[in-house]
This record gives structure tokens, sequence and C-alpha cells, in this order.
């Protein structure tokens, strides 16, 4: 089972371009539909936790699936499998690029004409996925509410002021979600109709304090009134639950906090010693610079509240600049990388984490890029060494930007076992689609925009082109996944590379 788990998050990885959401249909098609391991309802729901809590959403939502197909170890082997291999190629392709020479206009062309026509791919399955959760909606809470409440999720979410999609409103996904969460709550409470309607108003008033306009217009409000309307809606919610009766037939996750918590206790307790014992025997992954920067990968993961919109912004703050935390990059610098991570499957988060701290430890041992503040400390050790010491540090990175979340996500999802059991929580899936749905219309949008941008702008080709292009390949994907289960996933995958060497 070990082994399934892992080769079908390799797989996941491999379609997981832009992390989060845009890894989510993959995902799907390898818990649900291929392997069983959890239900669709279950999934939406893995799938809203990892959006509301701190930590990059595609590790979180891996470890939780493998969690419930194999125990600790298949969670282990799902998040390795999801984010190692990609990681790993991340810092490959970067040094590869920024070898000697310095930057290769030739090779970072190549490498785009290789992964583009992906990207159509990857939204024929989120279309897919839409499809199916918008018919799953429709027949619960009718046609006509699932497109308003869609179409208004839409409006209000954030896809990222850093990608080509920007949102009226721009409020943060999670804050939308747990919006929903204590609607869902309210809704199901045995309260008079007056109660519930006035049980709107703190939840308006939260978003509007967390809408993009609100700080541009200088409406923002200070941050103990936010805090008492946060409060607010975490007392109305647990008065609600409180006051709704439990329906014991309804399943649960499965999932026992107790024992959840014990493997987490055991994993954590071989994890903090294993890492304490390297870190003292390196004489460069003790050095102030790079456990500065371990720190600051910890607090960047708790911050990051979804994925690659939110993590591009603090991780500029960490890593970019004299005033950052750790001057690692250059900002122009740091843009390259982000762009060249972008062409490559899995999460943004893990890749970034990796190549930073494999940079960080190269910069310590003086053969590192050499334009940002880390002084050499030992420049004395062979180029193995150095390449051993970097690896080590690029996977403690990662360790460190996701185990802290992937342990909030188990930890939470196993509390949810409880909760699924109320009257209160069951609607929660049903208002939690229109947000979904919301979110991945965005991720559809950002990934055609980007792909018929990326192939018009190639030597010799056109916007025209560009745009011809994305769509006949949408449109095929889209028709191929018809004949999922007679093509395999690799074939696909390899089919679009090609293309996207010998034609784009």
């Amino acid at each position: 089972m070990i082994g399934t788990v892992f080769w079908a998050f390799l797989r996941t990885g491999l379609l997981g371009f832009g992390g989060g959401a845009a890894i989510a249909p993959a995902m799907h098609r390898e818990a649900v539909e291929r392997h069983g391991w959890v239900s669709d309802e279950a999934f939406g729901d893995i799938l809203a936790l990892s959006n509301t809590l701190p930590g990059p959403s595609a590790p979180q939502m891996a470890a939780v699936i493998g969690y419930q197909a194999a125990g600790l170890a298949g969670a282990l082997a799902a998040v390795a499998a999801l984010v190692i291999p990609m990681a790993a190629a991340a810092v490959i392709v970067i040094s590869w690029i920024f070898a000697a020479v310095g930057e290769s206009a030739s090779r970072l062309l190549l490498l785009k004409k290789a992964t583009v026509g992906i990207f159509p791919l990857v939204a024929a399955m989120v279309t897919r996925l839409v499809s199916s959760f918008f018919r799953k909606g429709g027949r619960e809470l009718g046609t006509t509410r699932m497109i308003a409440l869609s179409a208004l999720a839409f409006l209000l979410i954030d896809d990222g002021r850093y990608g080509p999609v920007t949102m009226p409103f721009s409020i943060n996904n999670a804050y939308v979600i747990l919006v929903m969460i204590y609607l869902s709550m309210t809704n199901a409470a045995p309260w008079r109709p007056v109660a519930k309607r006035l049980a709107f108003l703190p939840a308006i008033l939260f978003l509007v304090m967390h809408a993009d306009p609100a700080s541009e217009w200088g409406l923002s409000a200070p941050w103990p009134f936010k805090a008492g309307v946060a409060l607010l809606l975490l007392g109305l919610a647990v008065a609600a639950l409180a006051a709704t009766p439990s329906c014991e037939g309804r399943a649960g996750t499965g999932l026992s906090l107790k024992a959840t918590a014990r493997d987490l206790g055991r994993l954590w307790a071989v994890v903090l010693p294993a890492g304490a014992a390297i870190v003292l025997l390196s004489p460069l992954l003790r050095q102030g610079p790079f456990l500065g920067l371990m720190g600051g990968m910890v607090f960047t993961g708790l911050m990051t509240f979804g994925g690659g919109p939110v993590f591009i912004p603090l991780a500029i703050d960490l890593l970019a600049g004299p005033r950052s935390q750790v001057f690692l990059y250059s900002q122009e610098r740091l843009m390259q990388y982000f762009a060249i991570i972008n062409s490559l499957p899995s999460p943004i988060v893990t890749k970034t984490a990796a190549i930073s701290g494999f940079d960080m430890v190269c910069d310590l041992a003086g053969r590192g890029i050499a334009d940002n503040g880390v002084l050499a400390v030992a420049g004395n050790l062979s180029q193995g060494t150095v390449t051993f010491w970097a690896v080590l540090g690029g996977a403690m990175m990662v360790v460190a930007m996701v185990l802290p979340g992937i342990t909030n996500s188990l930890l939470a999802y196993a509390s949810f076992d409880r909760l699924k059991r109320s009257p209160a929580m069951q609607a929660l899936s049903l208002y939690i689609l229109p947000v979904l749905i919301a979110i991945f219309l965005s991720v559809l949008i950002n990934f055609l925009r980007t792909s018929a941008a990326t192939i018009g702008a190639f030597p010799g080709r056109s916007a025209l082109w560009g745009l011809g292009q994305t769509s006949f390949l949408f449109g095929l994907f889209w028709w191929l996944q018809g004949y999922k289960k007679k093509i395999p996933d690799v074939a696909v995958i390899a089919a679009a590379m090609i293309w996207g060497l010998t034609v784009l």
C-alpha cells in the first residue's frame, strides 16, 4: 500500500502546476476515482480545510489522504512523492540554467516550450472537476442558487495580486471559506429566522474588513476591532454548533484524534533530534544565516494560507533585498527563479524552499551566486562536501516549510470527526462547493491566459497563434479526459511536452 500511495502522488506531482487548487483535480483523480481512499464528500472537506489552515495546501491534502490510506507511513510517502522529486528537479534545473556562464535565454526558452503544453491539460482537468462539483451542488442546492453563490464567490476571492487575474474585491480564499463554514453552522442551528438573518451581519463586516479596496480607500479597521469581529464569529459558530442536536447516523472521517496525535508525536520525536544532530555536525548548517532562513521558512509556511499566490509576496519579504529578513537574492534574481519554478510541476512553496536552502549553503561555502550579503565561512571545503551539505540544507528547508502545516491538517481533520456528525456540518460541503468552484474557475483562467501569453511570446509567434494553440490543446485534452482509463497519464504528459518542443 505504501508503494501505491507513493506512485499515486508522484503522478499527481507531475500534473501539479501551480500547486494548491491547481493540483486538486489530479489528486481527486488518484484518491477518489482511481483508488477510492476517500469519498467525494471527504475530498471536498479536505480541500476546504487545507485552504483555511496555516501552511501550503497541497502537502496538507496529500498528508491527510495518505494518512487515510496507509497511516503515518502513507502520509509521509504521499508528501515525499508530491514535493521531493520536483524540489530536486528545481535545484538541478536552476543550477543548470544559472551555471558558470550565468543566465541562458535559450535554455529557459527550451524549458518553457517543454512545459507550457501541459498548462491546457491541467486546465481541462480543472474544468472536469468544476463540472462535477457544479452538478453535485445543483442537485442539492438548486442550479440557480449554485450559479449565484459561485458568481458571488468568484467576485470576492483573491486569486493573487501577483498573477494575471485580480478579483474586484480581492479577499483571501481562506477568509471566504471560513465565512461559508460559519454560515453553514448558523443556518443549521435551531434559531429563529430573525436570529439567522442577523448572523449574516458580522460575516459581511468580516469580509469587508479583509477586502483589498477597504485598505486602498483608507478604511482599514484597527486590529483590536478586527480581532473582536473574528471572536464574535467564532463565538456564534460555537453557540450554533452546541445548540444543534447531533446526528448519530452521520459518518465521520474515521480518524482517531488520540491515535493521530500519538503518531505525530512520534514523528516529531524523530525529526527534531535528527535535525539538531545534522545541524551540529555541519560547519555550514549551524551558521546563523542558515538557521535564520530556517526560522523564516517555518514562519512563512505558517503564514501561507493556500499556496503560491499568498506565498510569493511572503517569499519576497523573506528572501529578496536588503530589507528582507534574510538577504539571499536580489529581487530580479528571485523573479527569475519564480519564472523557472512556475514552469515545473508541484507546489511552488516547496521548490522555493529547496533552492533557497541549497543556495544558502553554497553561499556560506563561497560557492554561491555571490550577489547578496551572506559571507562565506568555510571556503576550504571540497565541492563534493559542499554539494552534500547543500542538498541536506535544501531538504531541511522543505521539512521546515511543510511539517508544521501537515501537523495542523492531520490534527484538524481528526478533530473534524465529531463535528461531521452534527447537522450544522452536514451542509458544509454544499456551502463550500461554490467557493471551490470559484477558486477553480480562477485557476482555469490563469492557466489558459498564461499558456496563450507564453506561446504567443515565443520567437516568430503571435498572440493569435498563442490563443489558437491554447484553445486547440484545451479542446483536445478535454476530449481525451473521456478516455482517461485507456490512456496513461504519463503518455498524455509526454505528448504535451513533445508538442511543445516540436510545434510551439
